[in-house]
């Protein structure tokens, strides 16, 4: 008995030392314990807190927001109701209220539902946040870890061409926030798992040299052997690969731009894809002349063929230390009599290097 009493005293202070540590510190128990307690409790998804809200959506709908979480309803309805074929951002505000419980009945499941449903639309990234938190959590989803991590790394990828943008105008990601505190802001109120953050401290890491979003670019293009954070596969994610590469201001990421797109791998245009190329030629890259030289031999649905160009290109392959099975045979005429007329006064301005616009 006296051992019995012994250990709950022992409990009881070491409670109220966190308690005490939580009034003068704020200290709060690790991020996962917590997310646990507040939102999903026995397995059961609990609502959010209606006040989230406001942060968010408050600009616009403050006084509604309030007047409903104070019990009427109607005028924030009216207004959603009126703004929601012009305003997605409203569509999304009524899977929040769902979510709360507020207005809208509470069902976790079919918000995940709705999310996903954006997602299969294309009108959003924000849902895979949402889903990843869902299944990290088990919030109206089974517990699905794999899941979890799929969607939180899509959406931080389709993040990371704001981020290269950002460091290419010298600007702080996404405006004067950190990419971090971005996506702490578009949860909504939600505590961000670790996993999270671990993830967004990479994309950051990863994109903040030229060499680390060339890799990842190249990666999610054509594959490779870079990895998440936690040691897995990058998915194959062309489309947010091409957009990093755009971002990035070297003769390689022009070269990679042009060669994604000559891939089928972006949806660039052709005149996009040829000034990429050639601006990488210009600067002595021996991929893209290589590049150029088939292309403009063999021609394609948006170039036509031109033997001068494609001739001229070829020999600024070989001297800039491309090989010769890389490239089409020279072609008769031009091994007999060489290069004459606008193609050789082109190539001998190439070799002067002032048409390279990178220094």
């Amino acid at each position: 008995m006296r051992k019995a009493v012994a250990m709950t005293t022992r409990r009881l202070g070491v409670l109220c030392v966190v308690v005490t540590l939580a009034a003068w510190t704020g200290f709060q128990p690790p991020a996962g314990a917590q997310e646990a307690i507040s939102y999903v409790r026995d397995g059961m998804a609990l609502p959010l807190p209606a006040e989230d809200l406001l942060s968010a959506y408050g600009s616009v709908h403050g006084a509604n927001i309030r007047a409903a979480m104070a019990g009427d309803c109607g005028p924030l309805m009216q207004q959603i109701a009126r703004r929601r074929d012009r305003h997605f951002a409203d569509q999304l505000l009524e899977i929040e209220l769902s979510e709360r419980n507020l207005c809208l009945p509470f069902n976790p499941t079919e918000a995940a539902r709705q999310w996903l449903s954006s997602l299969k639309a294309g009108q959003m990234t924000d849902g895979h946040l949402f889903l990843a938190w869902k299944y990290q959590l088990g919030h109206g989803v089974k517990v699905d870890q794999q899941a979890a991590r799929e969607h939180f790394l899509n959406y931080v990828l389709d993040l990371t061409p704001w981020l290269r943008l950002s460091r290419l105008r010298h600007r702080p990601p996404l405006g004067n926030e950190t990419l971090s505190e971005f996506v702490l802001k578009q949860l909504v109120g939600r505590p961000a798992p670790q996993a999270f953050l671990d993830g967004l401290a990479w994309a950051e890491r990863q994109t903040s040299t030229d060499a680390g979003a060339i890799a990842l670019g190249k990666t999610l293009i054509w594959g490779g052997s870079l990895r998440y954070v936690d040691g897995s596969r990058l998915p194959r994610l062309p489309k947010q690969g091409a957009a990093i590469l755009a971002n990035v201001d070297s003769v390689e990421a022009q070269y990679l731009s042009g060669k994604a797109g000559l891939d089928g791998f972006s949806s660039r245009n052709g005149e996009y894809i040829l000034n990429s190329l050639r601006s990488a030629g210009h600067c002595r890259h021996a991929g893209a002349a290589v590049e150029l030289a088939n292309l403009y031999h063999h021609g394609n649905d948006w170039l036509e063929p031109d033997l001068g160009e494609a001739e001229k290109w070829r020999r600024l392959a070989l001297l800039f230390g491309a090989g010769e099975d890389e490239m089409f045979p020279p072609i008769f005429l031009h091994r007999v009599f060489g290069l004459h007329g606008p193609a050789r006064s082109s190539m001998e301005h190439v070799l002067t290097g002032r048409l390279c616009l990178h220094r």
